[in-house]
């Protein structure tokens, strides 16, 4: 069985912790905005495109056009949607999957093109998020990141660590900081209530001034028995700034969240075959970003990036009968990252980066499993491990015509194991005035092992000879769009071949390296503006994933997904906005329920609206669920029924 077939990572490890007993996720080097990137999304705006574009360029080392599938979600998706967090945004991307177990506090996790959530890496204006000591093998809680302070969510799909190193197997999503814009100090504040004794307020100040600008917020919203008797309550501050040193730019970034959950174990049934008994967790997590970028003239450029993320947490678990024990840990994980980057352009228009990072990462777990007396009483899950990774990448471009040649190579020197190499080839070809675009790739990944299989006591089946995973991806797609920008799709065929997984194997009762899964699949988008007050877009997603090696389904991985939004401006004060999403059935397992073995497909419909009844005030509204669906992710985790909430927007001019 492999991690993608587990019910989640952590499964595969602690369900198992009983059974001898009874029978006896990356800052990229250089992480400056890309300009590019930010006038590509403007002026989709401007030219009234649907909110959802996609773009062939990204936040952090500039990616050209050869750089494969990308998809943008724009400030004014954001705004339309009136959604709260990236979980509920990011499901609307082509590819991808977000998975949750229905209430707030549960971890919410992105998985793209058939790779488990560990294998997508999870960036905040280019810091990785992601977390090794977690026992899904490093991920992280989507639904903890509002998205008041967000610009825009750049998503990647395909092998990514010649680009961000370690961890992003299957792809990589980067979340994008709201920033400075008007010379005049603009405030904006929130106020939201709802359903579920639903409270949430945010407020941020921000300007620009020259070529500095500062941008800083805070958010705070707490909500209790959405489902069953589960609560959540968080408070986020995030915040940035840029001052220019002449013909330079120096910019700091951070954000500090602490919340706390009460939610229902994976794999226990949740509140309906479970036993109704809930986990209580605290997190907290701070990051900062340092970034300096040489902004003269000439063909010359260089940067430098730093990077801190720390994320604590404290967990109470019930445990699920009879194999998984009630626990209780304390984990703390912190990576502190420095990076440098050389740029050259040549007259004949040949670009060539290069440059070198170095990741210091240390995880310090303390926990006890409460195994009762008969079976040995408490069992320590204690460990503490440090690893770096100094790493150095080249890559080139160029551009003759309508093609675009990309190649790049880089070097990862992890700790206590051999170079890891990430090899990348993209090409793009623009018909001239025609507006179609012909691209592909071929790329290698790899990750490292989580801190939890690697450095976990042998009791618990740790193994410290676990060897990196890898995955190999090849894309080819099609996109085009009409002249006037009315119309637009695009057509992605992919395959990734994941290999080297890391497993738990039940005779030795340890962590290997065995498993291998293949995924071939299509992505579809197309985007409509019929007239000037309607937006239309829709995307549809299919794969086929098998295990060579074994005959069993793998888990949590539907045949298809599809999604589509309607936009609708009737007048320059309304706004409303449709979604509807429908997802196929897909094999699932839970402890306490082996006659179910799967979820059934689903569709589900959001309404959002949007009244700006003056300049400066705003009366926003979200319907959820409309139809009041009642669908699941995983067996006995009843996602929420039908749910309004309304709230009142104040900005400044």
């Amino acid at each position: 069985m492999t991690l993608a077939q587990g019910a989640s990572g952590s499964l595969c490890c602690l369900l198992l912790l009983l059974v001898p007993a009874a029978t006896t996720a990356q800052d990229p080097p250089q992480s400056e905005t890309d300009d590019g990137s930010e006038a590509a999304a403007a002026d989709s705006r401007q030219a009234g495109r649907p909110v959802f574009v996609e773009e062939l360029s990204v936040t952090a080392r500039a990616r050209e056009a050869g750089g494969g599938a990308v998809t943008v979600i724009d400030r004014a998706a954001i705004e339309a949607s009136n959604a709260r967090t990236v979980a509920e945004l990011l499901g609307q991307a082509a590819g991808v999957q977000v998975l949750s177990f229905g209430a707030r506090g549960g971890r919410s996790t992105a998985r793209i093109r058939g790779g488990n959530a560990n294998f997508t890496l999870v960036m905040l204006d280019g810091i990785p998020l992601n977390n090794p000591t977690d026992l899904e093998g490093g991920t992280f809680n989507l639904a903890s990141l509002p998205l008041s302070h967000v610009e825009r969510i750049e998503v990647i799909r395909g092998p990514q660590s010649y680009f961000f190193g370690s961890s992003a197997m299957a792809g990589a999503v980067n979340v994008v900081s709201r920033r400075g814009e008007s010379v005049k100090p603009r405030v904006q504040a929130e106020l939201e209530a709802g359903h579920a004794s639903l409270l949430r307020s945010a407020a941020a100040i921000s300007a620009a001034a020259g070529r500095g600008d500062y941008f800083f917020g805070v958010v705070w919203e707490e909500e209790k028995e959405r489902i069953a008797e589960e609560s959540f309550e968080q408070l986020n501050v995030q915040g940035n700034f840029s001052v220019p040193l002449g013909e330079s730019t120096l910019r700091l970034t951070g954000r500090y969240t602490d919340w706390q959950a009460d939610d229902y174990q994976e794999a226990s049934g949740g509140p309906v075959f479970g036993t109704g008994e809930l986990r209580r967790s605290d997190h907290r997590q701070g990051s900062l970003g340092l970034r300096w970028r040489n902004g003269g003239g000439g063909r010359w450029r260089h940067g430098f990036s730093g990077s801190a993320d720390r994320q604590q947490a404290e967990i109470a678990s019930p445990g699920v009968a009879p194999l998984v024990p009630p626990s209780v840990e304390d984990t703390t994980y912190t990576r502190l990252r420095l990076g440098w980057l050389t740029a050259v352009e040549s007259r004949a228009g040949l670009r060539v980066r290069m440059g070198a990072d170095v990741e210091r990462e240390e995880g310090e777990n303390d926990s006890v499993l409460l195994l009762p007396p008969f079976l040995g009483g408490a069992l320590s899950g204690d460990y503490h491990l440090e690893r770096t990774t100094p790493a150095a990448f080249v890559e080139t471009a160029a551009e003759r015509g309508g093609l675009v040649v990309e190649a790049g190579l880089r070097a990862d020197l992890p700790e206590h194991s051999g170079p890891e190499w990430s090899p990348r080839i993209g090409l793009g070809y623009r018909f001239a005035d025609s507006g179609v675009l012909l691209r592909g790739s071929w790329s290698q990944a790899f990750k490292l092992p989580s801190f939890f299989a690697l450095a976990s006591p042998p009791e618990l089946g740790g193994n410290p000879d676990l060897l990196p995973e890898k995955s190999t991806g090849v894309d080819l797609g099609v996109a085009l769009e009409s002249r006037s920008g009315a119309v637009s799709a695009a057509l992605t065929l992919f395959h990734n071949r994941y290999r080297n997984l890391i497993d738990f194997d039940f005779d030795l009762f340890l962590h290997v390296n065995r498993s291998t899964v293949e995924a071939d699949g299509v992505e579809l988008s197309a985007r409509w503006k019929p007239a000037g007050a309607v937006a239309i877009g829709a995307d549809l997603y299919w794969q086929d994933l098998e295990d060579p090696g074994s005959d069993r389904p793998l888990l949590n991985q539907p045949e298809w997904i599809a999604a589509a939004r309607l936009e609708w401006t009737p007048e320059r004060s309304l706004r409303v906005w449709l979604e509807g999403r429908s997802t196929g059935g897909s094999p699932d397992v839970q402890i306490p329920v082996p006659e179910r073995g799967a979820v059934d497909a689903y569709a589900v419909f959001n309404l959002a609206a949007t009244w700006r009844w003056s300049p400066r005030w705003q009366l926003r509204a979200r319907l959820d669920n409309l139809t009041d669906e009642d669908y699941e992710h995983f067996v006995g985790f009843p996602e929420p029924g039908r749910s309004l909430r309304v709230g009142v927007w104040y900005g400044s001019r």
